[in-house]
């Protein structure tokens, strides 16, 4: 036991842990209450989970193993120069080192803060249904290659300190 985990109080961690957890399901509920994704609603494809200020899980279930969601945005972007009410978005399975399997999984990331100081990231994950591969529905039996999968989305700041990005949209839109 390390001198900083001698000194938790397990009433105050589980009180910590109930409470990600009761916010993971919230998140969840949601994503599942409001998507217009086949494979969202009816196969519950998606997740929720939070992550430390240092990119390593701390609240999540089904979350995948391999690679990680977080490392991938503060490549792209330093933490000294996020912003609250900030979001990203990625779908590229080579940025996340597998931890994005193929296309229609897209990943939103947001920063979360107390006051000033970045203490974490809340994620959303979840398949989506189309996103401009060969055929609608997003699994095509032909598809040879990542790209006929769809659009591949490297990590990208959509929102800014709460404003949208309208030419990252225009991209999806196009």
């Amino acid at each position: 036991m390390t001198n900083r985990s001698a000194h938790l109080d397990p009433v105050r961690v589980e009180l910590i842990k109930g409470a990600l957890q009761s916010a993971r399901s919230e998140m969840e509920a949601l994503i599942d209450r409001t998507s217009m994704s086949p494979f969202i609603r009816e196969k519950k494809d998606y997740f929720s989970a939070f992550f430390d200020q240092q990119g390593p899980l701390i609240s999540g279930t089904r979350v995948p193993l391999a690679g990680n969601l977080i490392d991938c945005i503060l490549e792209q972007y330093p933490k000294p120069e996020m912003r609250d009410e900030d979001l990203y978005i990625y779908n590229d399975p080579y940025w996340s080192n597998g931890a994005v399997s193929h296309l229609p999984d897209m990943v939103f990331v947001a920063p979360v803060f107390v006051g000033p100081r970045l203490i974490g990231f809340a994620e959303a994950w979840g398949h989506l249904w189309d996103i401009g591969g060969l055929m609608p529905g997003s699994i095509s039996p032909d598809a040879t290659s990542t790209f006929h999968e769809g659009i591949l989305v490297p990590p990208t700041r959509i929102y800014r300190a709460g404003e949208f990005n309208e030419e990252v949209m225009r991209m999806f839109f196009s």
